[in-house]
C-alpha cells in the first residue's frame, strides 16, 4: 500500500470513513468519502483503487475503470488493481483489454493462480485458443492436479481440431476428479465430430448421469441421438436442456436442428428463432470473484 504525503493526512480521515462504509455495503456513501479522500490528496493511490472496489460492487463498470487506471497511473505495480481492472474490462466486454490487464496482474503476481485462469477463460471466449492453452498450462505449474485447468486446454484443443491432445487432456481431468463432469462433453464432441455415435452417447450420458443439471449434456445427447435417428428420446433430451437453460442460445440452435430432424419444422423455426434472439440480447453480469485486496 502506499502511503499519503504528511501534509495530505486530513484525506485519510475520509478514507477510513470509506473503508468503514463499505464494509457495511453502504457503497454509495463510500464512493462519496473516497472521492473526498482523492480530493484532498490527488496522488493517494489506495483511494482511488478503494473508489474503484465500491463502484464495481454497484455495477457502475466503467467508473471503476476509471479508479483502478487512477490508480495505476500512481502505482504501477499494484498487481490487486490490475486484477479488478481485468474484471472490470469483462464487465463491460472489452475481453482483449482485460486479457492485457489480467496479464500484467499475472507478471507482478505470478503466484496467483486465478489470474491465467482468467488470461485463459477472456483468450477462450475471443478465439485465441492458443494462448488460452498456455494461460492455463501456466496455472497447472502452480497446480498441477487442477482439473479443470486440464478441462479447459481440452476444450481449446478440440476447437483447434487437436483431437488426440483433447482426449488425452480430458482423460486427464478425469483422472484427477472422477467426478468431474465436463470433459465427458468434450470427449463427446470429439467422438461425434469422428461419427462415432454410440461413443459420443455413451460420453454424453456419463456426463449427465454425474451431472444431470448439466444441459449441454442433455443438449449433445438430444443432437447424437437425433443423428442415429431416435427422435423421442432425442427431443426428451432437448427440451430438458431448455427447461435447464431456457435462455441459453446455443441450446436453441441445437434444439432446432433436433426438432427439423425429427420432422418438426415449424417448431424447429421457432426453436432457431429464439436462438438468435437469445444470441441478440446481451446482459452484463458482474461475475463472482473476490476483491483481490
Amino acid at each position: 500500500m502506499t502511503e499519503a504525503p504528511e501534509q495530505s493526512r486530513p484525506s485519510e480521515v475520509h478514507y477510513q470513513r470509506g473503508i468503514d462504509l463499505a464494509a457495511v455495503r453502504r457503497f454509495h456513501e463510500a464512493i462519496a468519502a473516497y472521492g473526498e479522500a482523492v480530493r484532498l490528496n490527488p496522488a493517494f493511490a489506495d483511494a482511488y483503487y478503494n473508489l474503484g472496489v465500491a463502484y464495481g460492487e454497484i455495477g457502475k463498470f466503467r467508473a471503476a475503470i476509471k479508479a483502478y487506471r487512477k490508480c495505476l497511473a500512481l502505482n504501477p505495480s499494484d498487481w490487486a488493481a490490475w486484477g479488478n481492472l481485468g474484471i472490470d474490462y469483462v464487465n463491460v466486454g472489452k475481453f482483449a483489454n482485460a486479457i492485457s490487464a489480467f496479464k500484467r496482474a499475472s507478471e507482478l503476481k505470478p503466484d496467483e493462480l486465478g489470474f491465467f485462469v482468467s488470461v485463459g477463460f477472456n483468450c477462450g471466449r475471443l478465439g485465441r485458443y492458443a494462448d488460452a492453452v498456455e494461460a492455463y498450462k501456466s496455472a497447472l505449474r502452480l497446480k498441477p492436479d487442477f482439473a479443470a485447468a486440464r478441462f479447459n486446454i481440452a476444450l481449446c484443443q478440440f476447437h483447434l481440431h487437436h483431437d488426440e491432445q483433447a482426449l488425452a487432456s480430458a482423460n486427464d481431468a478425469i483422472k484427477l476428479d472422477a467426478e468431474y463432469d465436463e470433459p465427458y462433453l468434450v470427449i463427446g464432441m470429439i467422438l461425434m465430430r469422428r461419427g462415432d455415435l454410440d461413443g459420443a452417447i455413451t460420453a454424453f450420458r456419463r456426463a449427465a448421469e454425474l451431472n444431470p443439471s448439466l444441459a449441454e449434456a442433455h443438449a449433445n445427447l438430444g443432437m447424437a441421438l437425433s443423428k442415429i435417428g431416435n427422435a423421442e428420446l432425442s427431443l426428451r433430451e432437448i427440451r430438458w436442456a431448455i427447461q435447464l437453460r431456457p435462455d441459453l442460445a446455443r441450446l436453441r440452435f441445437v434444439a432446432g436442428e433436433v426438432y427439423w430432424r425429427a420432422g418438426k419444422p415449424s417448431i424447429a423455426i421457432i426453436e432457431w428463432g429464439k436462438g438468435v434472439w437469445y444470441w441478440s440480447v446481451k446482459v452484463v453480469l458482474r461475475p463472482r470473484c473476490d476483491n483481490w485486496r
